[in-house]
């Protein structure tokens, strides 16, 4: 969980967002970028699918010190320019959490897991 004061003095409390909000935050951002096709898990080793960790998600925050590192796994849409739609995501989502939060956005990564052609071929 992160703690937060925006800086007023006539503050009462402290504000708490979880790492679950910032996730939502960050898929609903990278979701709405031209190209993305969807968010995916990200993939599981053999020694990971017996542990006792949690099962992968498509993003995953990190916290450190009121600042957040985030990394998505996404499927695009066979037609795009994986450089080009990188860049927006990342944009999009930096710019969603930090406006949504307050919270600094030091990183956001993103992984390519895979492409849906079927959507560039159904426009053909």
């Amino acid at each position: 969980m992160n703690q937060m004061n925006d800086g007023r003095a006539d503050a009462v409390g402290t504000l708490r967002i979880s790492r679950e909000v910032l996730s939502t935050i960050a898929a609903t951002a990278a979701s709405e970028v031209a190209g993305v096709h969807s968010l995916t898990a990200a993939p599981v080793d053999l020694k990971g699918m017996f542990s006792k960790r949690q099962l992968p998600k498509s993003v995953a925050v990190t916290l450190r010190d009121d600042i957040a590192e985030v990394e998505l796994h996404l499927i695009l849409n066979g037609e795009v320019k994986i450089p080009i739609v990188s860049e927006k995501v990342q944009r999009a989502v930096k710019d969603a959490i930090q406006s949504m939060t307050r919270i600094t956005v030091s990183k956001v990564h993103v992984v390519i897991e895979g492409i849906n052609f079927s959507a560039a071929a159904a426009a053909i």
